[in-house]
C-alpha cells in the first residue's frame, strides 16, 4: 500500500500541525506502507536532516518530496496533482489530508483521479471554533459588517466539512 500525503507547509518546521504529521507519516512507514510526504518547501534539507530535526531516524518506506523554493497554493496542488498522476496505475494508493482546502479539491478530482481521499481531523468544528470563541468573547465590541464577516466564515467553514464528511472514503 501506499499513502500520499500532502502537506501544504514549510518543512520541517515547529508547529504541532507538523509534529503530528511527520509522526504519523513515520509510524505508518513502521507499519510497512510506503509513505510519500509532500510539503510545499523543503528547500535544500535532506530527508535525514528532516528527520534528525524531530528525532526520528531515516525510514526506507518514507519518502519527502518537496519545492526548493516556497510556492504557494496553487503550484503546490499541480505539483500534488502531478504526483498523484505518476502513481495512477497503482491500485493500493490512498491520498491522506489533514488540511480541509486540499482535501475538497481532491475529493472534486477523484473521478479523474480515481484515489480514495481520506481526512484526519481532530474535531469536526476545529476550523470554526476559534471564530465561534472571538465573536462570543465578553467585550469585544464588532460592526455589523465584522459580525457578518465572522459569520460567513463560519458557515463557510461548516459547509467545507459538510461536503468533505459526505464524499470522502
Amino acid at each position: 500500500m501506499r499513502i500520499i500525503y500532502p502537506h501544504p507547509m514549510e518543512f520541517p518546521n515547529k508547529k504541532a500541525h507538523s509534529i503530528q504529521i511527520i509522526n504519523t507519516c513515520w509510524a505508518l512507514a513502521g507499519r510497512g506502507v510506503e509513505v510519500i510526504l509532500i510539503v510545499a518547501k523543503l528547500g535544500k534539507k535532506t530527508v535525514r536532516e528532516c528527520l534528525d530535526f524531530y528525532g526520528l531516524p531515516e525510514h526506507p518506506n518514507l519518502k519527502i518530496k518537496g519545492s526548493t523554493n516556497k510556492i504557494g497554493r496553487k503550484k503546490f496542488n499541480l505539483f500534488v496533482i502531478r504526483e498523484v498522476w505518476k502513481h495512477r496505475k497503482d491500485k493500493n494508493i490512498v491520498l491522506f489530508f489533514r488540511d480541509t482546502k486540499l482535501a475538497k479539491l481532491f475529493i472534486m478530482l477523484k473521478w479523474f483521479l480515481k484515489v480514495p481521499c481520506i481526512l484526519e481531523a481532530d474535531a469536526p468544528t476545529s476550523g470554526y471554533k476559534s471564530l465561534l470563541d472571538k465573536l462570543n468573547r465578553e467585550g469585544e465590541q464588532f460592526s455589523p459588517i465584522e459580525k457578518f464577516k465572522y459569520l460567513f466564515r463560519i458557515w463557510r467553514h461548516k459547509n467545507l466539512e459538510k461536503f468533505i464528511y459526505a464524499n470522502a472514503d
